[in-house]
């Protein structure tokens, strides 16, 4: 397929017709037209557009992180010309990819379109000025890429276009180094200070005077609540719980607390000032259903967000394909998950019972149970980056 899809790009390029002069590549609509070259060297191939422009973003991600890889003229690596790969003893990678997530897709791996690609996207960047070209790609890629997931409608069905997301400063400028990678090279990113959230401040969240419950859970607008009763059930455990008292005497059909309000899916619950904020809780549920490139990309990702959280963060991980696997990320012995087939009905008592979730006995201090109910424990974060790349 990426044989094809590569000829194809290389005759839309010498037509000129989709060609962006000014900044390499191709104009919005090249797989409209990438399609049509596509239906005419695979008749039944049944390829969509959205396919073919998925598959364009990912090679040319490969295509830009070869180019960094290139330009830095990195001690100890080699350029296999025959081949189209890199070459460097295990230790040179592993200090690259420290520094460098991305290029964790390109070790060992052979990339045999280079040349191709170095036509379609531009001259090949090896050193000088142009070593700062494929960051300039990598910012196009992304806005690219968020300008198709925050297009929305508005009330008479018409698309309202996102706002354009300008160069970062530091590339619309071109220097000769930018200071986030020269804090990526020298190990030091700054990571949230301890109790700092990693999420963007919300001005309108309403903050309520009292704090969550014991089964963690809160009320909120998927609660099933009894009024006459002053009841609410948590859509969680099924507990049910009494109504906050200073809404006891208030909370009807007809007056909803905040809590209970459709649009305040986030709020924030005041606590008692002598006792610590519980630590932040992240579970990622991961889509590994991905052509092996984008599964690198996925790793630097997991490996970037895990370093941007605190260190004190409670972590889990849910990967699904054909199975689900949960994960624990807490064993620092050997790989440990849970595997459920995802082609067969699981009752939630049966989840319950496997994962070890409200046990009557002691809970364990570690292992498999501890790490699917609570997330990583702080004092096992470290362990977790290892976790996600493999």
């Amino acid at each position: 397929m990426d044989e094809k899809l590569i000829q194809a790009m290389l005759e839309l390029k010498e037509k000129g017709t989709y060609n962006n002069e000014e900044k390499g590549g191709f104009r919005k609509g090249h797989a409209k037209e990438l399609v049509k070259i596509l239906a005419e060297k695979l008749p039944e191939h049944g390829i969509t557009e959205t396919h073919v422009s998925s598959r364009c973003k990912t090679l040319r991600k490969i295509y830009v992180a070869m180019c960094d890889l290139k330009s830095i003229n990195e001690s100890g690596f080699g350029w296999d010309e025959e081949k189209k790969m890199f070459t460097a003893p295990a230790s040179v990678w592993n200090d690259y990819v420290k520094s460098h997530p991305d290029a964790s897709s390109l070790r060992g791996k052979p990339f045999l379109y280079y040349d191709e690609m170095s036509f379609i996207y531009g001259q090949d960047r090896a050193i000088g000025e142009a070593s700062k070209v494929p960051r300039r790609m990598q910012h196009e890629v992304d806005v690219e890429e968020n300008s198709a997931a925050n297009t929305n409608t508005d009330n008479d069905g018409e698309k309202q276009s996102p706002k354009p997301t300008p160069l970062p400063p530091e590339t619309a400028a071109l220097p000769a180094e930018t200071s986030r990678e020269e804090k990526r090279r020298s190990g030091g990113e700054e990571r949230p200070r301890e109790g700092t959230p990693p999420f963007k401040p919300f001005p309108g969240m309403p903050v309520l005077p009292y704090s969550p419950l014991r089964c963690r859970s809160v009320l909120n607008p998927f609660s099933v609540v009894d009024f006459e009763a002053k009841i609410w059930i948590c859509p969680i455990c099924f507990h049910r719980n009494h109504f906050p008292p200073h809404h006891v005497a208030s909370i009807s059909p007809d007056t909803l607390p905040p809590e209970l309000f459709p649009q305040y899916t986030t709020v924030e619950y005041q606590q008692d000032d002598a006792s610590s904020p519980p630590p932040l809780t992240c579970l990622f549920v991961v889509d590994t259903c991905l052509h092996e490139e984008e599964i690198g990309f996925l790793r630097s990702a997991l490996s970037q967000a895990m370093h941007l959280i605190p260190d004190t963060s409670l972590v889990g991980l849910i990967t699904f394909r054909s199975f689900v696997q949960v994960h624990e990320l807490g064993f620092p012995h050997l790989p440990k998950t849970y595997v459920f087939n995802g082609s067969k009905e699981h009752s939630r008592d049966s989840l319950l019972d496997h994962l070890g979730f409200f046990l009557k006995k002691p809970r364990p201090p570690s292992g498999v149970i501890a790490g699917v109910r609570d997330g990583l424990s702080p004092d096992a974060i470290s362990q977790a980056p290892h976790s996600f790349s493999t």
